[in-house]
């Protein structure tokens, strides 16, 4: 019987922990980029991988207009080359709500040196 007990305390603390941390959404691959992310209160944590090479730096943005971690006021963000993720803030409180965003891997060189940026990749998260 004690051993019931705990097994089931033990998978009661896990239910609890699962249904009241921080909510995994994974979105999936797509074009050259995977993204998973999490929910934490009024912020959405976006965690990516890309397989391009000679990547510079990153874009990312957010629709509808929110704000993201390292912009300034702007739902734009430079994101650079050996970092893997941005903070969308600022999210409705009002549930459920549905956030697009967008990255984009980017070269330099050329003459004028410039950014080189390949095309848009959109995911989507629904937060509920």
């Amino acid at each position: 019987m004690k051993k019931s007990l705990s097994a089931l305390s033990v998978t009661g603390f896990i239910c609890a922990t699962i249904l009241l941390g921080p909510a995994a959404a994974y979105a999936g691959c797509r074009e050259s980029f995977c993204v998973s992310g999490r929910d934490i209160g009024k912020q959405h944590v976006v965690n990516f991988t890309n397989s391009n090479s000679n990547v510079h730096h990153y874009n990312a943005r957010v629709n509808p207009p929110l704000n993201i971690v390292g912009s300034v006021f702007s739902s734009q963000v430079e994101v650079g080359r050996n970092v893997r993720s941005f903070t969308i803030i600022d999210l409705p409180s009002t549930r459920p709500v549905t956030i697009e965003y967008s990255i984009q891997a980017c070269a330099y060189g050329g003459f004028p040196p410039h950014s080189n940026c390949g095309p848009w990749t959109t995911f989507h998260h629904a937060i509920q």
